[in-house]
C-alpha cells in the first residue's frame, strides 16, 4: 500500500506541476552480457543484434615506462562501443601472429629478449615471459588496469590475456616458449588482486597436475573457449584432451557455469 501511495502522490505532483506524463513504449530487445559478439573493428558492418563487442590491444599502447601508462587507445575503444550503446569485452596481448612485437619499448629499450619464430599463422615475436623486468611490468600494468577500470560499467568482460599468442595461453607449436606455471600464478594473482568487479575470463580450465598449466580453480575467473564449435566437445580421444569440455572435466569444472561466466571465439572462421 506504501509503494502504490508513493507512486500516486509522484503522479499528482507531476500533474500539479504542469509535468507531462509519459506514456508506455516498449523497450529495445536487449541482452546484456550474453549472445553472439562480434569484433569492434567490424560494427559497421550488417550485423546480429547484440550486446557487446570484442577489442585486442597491444600492451606497448598503454604501457609507455615505469608506472607510466596511456590509456588512451583502450578509453577510444571502450568510448566509441559505449556510443553504441554495447559494452566492450577486451584481451591484452604481447604476441600477436603476423603483427610486430607488442613488448612495451622501453623494456625491448632494456634487453628483454625476444625470440623471433615462424608458425602456420605467420611470423611471431615471443617476449621471455621469464625475465624479471617483464615480470614486474605485468604485474605493474596489471594492477594499474584494476584500478582505473574495476567496475567500469562499459566493459563487460576482461579476457585474461597477456601470455601467449593472441594472448591466448599457448605458443603452440613452441610451448617451451610458453610463461612457466610460476609466471602463470604471477598474472592470476595479480588479476585477482585487481579486479574484484568485473569479470575476468581465462583460455585454460586447468587443475593441480596439469602438464601446461598452473591450477586456475581458486582463481576468482570464468572461462573462454576460443575454439568453440572446432575444439570443444569431448569426443573421447586422448589427442583431442585438450579440447574445452573435456578440459573442464578433468579439471572437475563442469559445473562452474553456474557460479561464472563462459564464453569463447566462434570457429571454424
Amino acid at each position: 500500500m506504501k509503494r502504490w501511495f508513493a507512486i500516486l502522490i509522484l503522479v499528482l505532483i507531476a500533474q500539479a506541476v504542469g509535468g507531462k506524463m509519459l506514456e508506455y513504449k516498449p523497450a529495445p530487445a536487449d541482452n546484456p552480457l550474453k549472445g553472439l559478439v562480434p569484433y569492434a573493428i567490424e560494427w559497421k558492418k550488417d550485423r546480429f543484434p547484440h550486446s557487446m563487442e570484442f577489442s585486442y590491444i597491444p600492451m606497448d599502447a598503454l604501457m609507455t615506462g615505469w608506472m607510466k601508462y596511456d590509456w588512451e587507445p583502450l578509453e577510444k575503444i571502450l568510448e566509441e562501443t559505449r556510443g553504441r550503446g554495447k559494452q566492450s569485452i577486451f584481451r591484452i596481448y604481447l604476441e600477436y601472429p603476423k603483427k610486430k612485437s607488442a613488448l612495451p619499448k622501453f623494456l625491448q629499450d632494456d634487453g628483454v629478449k625476444i625470440t623471433k619464430w615462424k608458425s602456420e599463422d605467420g611470423l611471431n615475436f615471443t617476449p621471455d615471459y621469464e625475465e624479471p623486468k617483464l615480470r614486474r611490468a605485468m604485474k605493474e600494468f596489471i594492477a594499474a588496469m584494476g584500478k582505473k577500470y574495476d567496475g567500469d560499467p562499459r566493459i563487460g568482460f576482461i579476457t585474461m590475456g597477456m601470455l601467449g599468442l593472441w594472448g591466448e595461453w599457448h605458443n603452440f607449436p613452441r610451448q617451451e616458449l610458453l610463461a612457466s606455471k610460476e609466471v602463470q600464478k604471477e598474472v592470476m594473482k595479480s588479476f585477482d588482486d585487481a579486479f574484484s568487479k568485473t569479470h575476468i575470463l581465462m583460455r585454460y580450465p586447468a587443475g593441480e597436475g596439469n602438464y601446461h598449466y598452473a591450477d586456475n580453480r581458486q582463481s576468482n575467473v570464468g572461462y573462454h573457449d576460443d575454439s568453440f564449435g572446432w575444439a570443444t566437445l569431448d569426443t573421447g580421444k586422448n589427442d583431442d584432451s585438450w579440447f574445452f569440455v573435456p578440459s573442464m572435466k578433468a579439471a572437475g569444472l563442469s559445473d562452474i557455469w553456474k557460479a561464472r561466466p563462459i564464453g569463447g571465439e566462434v570457429r571454424p572462421e
